[in-house]
């Protein structure tokens, strides 16, 4: 990310599993290498039972050149570390490609809500969200489907959010109209952007209108 966003990120870390295609993108104030994030993933996979063999990654600073990336998986996990070697990023190709997806799809939203880069942190996730949401040939299903079949709350980003206002007074209109940045942990919490005070806020009693 060349521009800070509202939220003081600069970077973020892809993540995507071969077999599923299931992808994680998790953003980052700093390009320092996130070892207790990356910690956390495989505790999480081991306690789902989910067997990782190996991880790999292109040799590039952030990464590949961090001696405690390389030697954490390895003893605490046994998870052998791959690296690509220089200038071949593209034999990384599943994340590679998701990444560039990702450039894409962020420019696209932000075009077409009219927002600044400075939100670009919410059309990331966003699109990594609907990006689970369809097939990958030769597959039938969706990475999603894989681990929790569900394709309700799929809305446009940047489409128009109404917010239960109920500090209004009796004749006052009882909702806001603001924009839609996309969801929380949970479907059931939106993150929208006010344009009068220019700030993030997150709404749970709130109607999203895509046309």
């Amino acid at each position: 990310m060349n521009v800070t966003s509202i939220r003081g990120f600069t970077a973020y870390l892809s993540c995507d599993c071969i077999k599923t295609k299931y992808s994680f993108r998790f953003c980052s104030r700093s390009k320092k290498a996130p070892v207790d994030l990356i910690r956390w993933i495989l505790r999480t996979l081991e306690k789902q039972k989910k067997t990782v063999n190996f991880v790999r990654f292109d040799k590039g600073g952030e990464l590949g050149r961090y001696f405690e990336v390389n030697r954490m998986p390895v003893q605490e996990f046994n998870v052998v570390m791959q690296t690509t070697g220089g200038y071949a990023s593209h034999l990384n190709g599943c994340t590679e490609r998701g990444h560039r997806t990702d450039v894409d799809n962020v420019r696209a939203n932000l075009y077409v809500a009219a927002l600044d880069d400075k939100v670009r942190c919410f059309p990331l996730m966003h699109s990594n969200f609907v990006n689970l949401r369809w097939c990958r040939y030769p597959t039938t299903v969706t990475p999603y489907e894989k681990v929790k079949p569900s394709f309700r709350k799929f809305n446009a980003f940047g489409a128009t959010i109404y917010v239960h206002n109920p500090a209004t007074k009796t004749l006052d209109h009882k909702a806001t109209s603001e924009i839609f940045l996309g969801f929380g942990a949970s479907t059931a919490i939106m993150y929208y952007y006010d344009p009068i005070i220019t700030t993030i806020k997150r709404a749970h009693h709130a109607k999203i209108d895509d046309l």
